[in-house]
């Protein structure tokens, strides 16, 4: 789907940037609209390219509407000459995701960026909306604002997350960007509660710790399970090969 182009809506497909291929729900291009840069998310899959489009289309439209950062939405709609539904966005500028943390050797350094992402989900929370896939690559920052840019797996609710649901999805975020010691984590919940309006209360803390724990055992298992399914599927592969070759 490289350099295709769609009459309808001015669109250039360009180099992709990130695929769900694997699910079979989307892929991420960068490319132009109009002549002007652009990033566009294409649902091209036979059964299920309307629907995922759909509920991106829709839970992006209750972000912008409730006033949380994200890249502005210039088209969104169906792309006959590519056969698939399309989102298109503006380009942001120097956009840089929350991968580096991982990385990042500095521990202040690294403190500093779970605390910009603070603000962002505290709104977001504060909103009714929680970002079910908290990993790195679904927060950019641009200009100095952190955005949100995954809205295919938000959960949307018509009233303000409460104490439980919000901790919850924070402990899914520091699952993902685990702050080292203590301190550093009695500092991030702090100042989350504070964006909310909330008291710093032990009980919430000691319940954000639990979660925490919940999340990297499962995550844990998860991988634990992928690895062994992963040995099935090769391994009847083989079972396979090795088969048709002592039938010939």
């Amino acid at each position: 789907m490289t350099a295709a182009r769609s009459k309808a809506s001015g669109l250039v497909i360009d180099s992709p940037l990130k695929s769900n291929k694997g699910r079979g729900t989307r892929v991420v291009y960068q490319g132009l609209y109009n002549g002007r840069p652009a990033v566009i998310k294409v649902y091209s899959h036979p059964m299920r390219r309307r629907l995922h489009w759909f509920l991106c289309h829709f839970n992006g439209k209750a972000l912008r509407k409730r006033g949380i950062p994200a890249p502005a939405v210039r088209y969104s709609g169906y792309a006959a000459s590519l056969e698939a539904y399309v989102i298109v966005y503006e380009k942001l500028e120097a956009p840089r995701d929350f991968r580096w943390i991982k990385t990042e050797p500095d521990r202040a350094r690294r403190l500093d960026g779970y605390r910009r992402l603070i603000p962002l989900f505290a709104m977001m929370h504060a909103n009714g909306i929680a970002q079910k896939d908290t990993t790195p690559g679904n927060f950019l920052e641009s200009s100095g604002k952190v955005h949100a840019i995954d809205e295919d797996r938000m959960d949307i609710r018509p009233w303000p997350l409460g104490k439980g649901a919000s901790l919850g999805n924070l402990a899914s975020v520091f699952t993902q960007f685990p702050p080292e010691g203590s301190q550093d984590m009695d500092a991030l919940f702090n100042s989350y509660m504070n964006a909310r309006n909330w008291k710093p209360d032990a009980r919430w803390r000691r319940y954000l710790d639990r979660r925490i724990r919940r999340f990297r055992a499962w995550r844990k298992d998860k991988r634990g399970y992928e690895r062994k399914r992963n040995l099935l599927i090769a391994a009847a592969a083989v079972a396979a090969g090795l088969a048709i070759w002592l039938a010939l």
